[in-house]
């Protein structure tokens, strides 16, 4: 199941960080970076476009309270890309975005 498979790339639960705003700001881009590759995997097939768009999204996050979550990000960014077909990207070429 494909919502499953989502679920499992996100930042897991601690309950020490319920006020890591670190956190909360990463959880909001992991949605933030679904819900873009679900609107670019109902356009066209461009895959050049649909990198520019997601390095855009990264560039607005360019926060250090992200640092601790960049590989989760950069895998939900991998598998969300994917999952609807945009692109096929490596965790580490998403890492150079930032």
């Amino acid at each position: 199941d494909a919502n499953r498979e989502l679920a499992d790339e996100a930042v897991p639960y601690q309950p020490e960080l319920e006020h890591d705003t670190g956190l909360l700001e990463a959880e909001t881009l992991i949605a933030t970076v679904r819900s873009l590759a679900e609107q670019l995997g109902n356009e066209p097939y461009h895959p050049e476009a649909a990198k520019i768009k997601m390095k855009e999204l990264l560039n607005e996050h360019q926060t250090q309270a992200l640092e601790p979550y960049r590989e989760s990000v950069n895998s939900a960014v991998v598998t969300a890309c994917d999952q609807y077909g945009i692109a096929l990207l490596r965790e580490d070429d998403v890492d150079e975005w930032w």
